[in-house]
């Protein structure tokens, strides 16, 4: 997820062919940034009135992980696809933790 692209120079249309994107970021500064941004999504679906479940918060997670460690084949970059796919399942249950927290919040107030 990115909040906007600053490209210094010219820009064109990659035709065919493999974009490589490397993450050069620490475990820390990763988690740092799921913490972040599950915590705008979650208010995001607050604000569209979405409810938390039990089954979305146990299963969003384990699913997420597999569509980007299998489907998305990120096994293939060994430790580093396992730990980026570990990551968006942390991304993952924080966001829907979050919305069942907010919620409980909203219920009491």
């Amino acid at each position: 997820m990115h909040e906007s692209i600053h490209v210094p120079g010219e820009t064109d249309t990659i035709e065919e062919g493999l974009l490589l994107h490397r993450r050069e970021i620490s475990v820390e500064e990763d988690l740092a940034r799921a913490n972040t941004y599950s915590s705008l999504k979650a208010v995001t679906l607050v604000e569209r009135g979405k409810k938390p479940g039990l089954v979305r918060l146990v299963l969003s997670p384990f699913g997420n992980f597999l569509k980007f460690y299998l489907a998305k084949r990120y096994f293939l970059c060994g430790r580093h696809g396992f730990v980026y796919s570990m990551s968006v399942m942390i991304y993952s249950f924080a966001t829907e933790a979050k919305l069942y927290e907010a919620l409980q919040q909203n219920d009491k107030a």
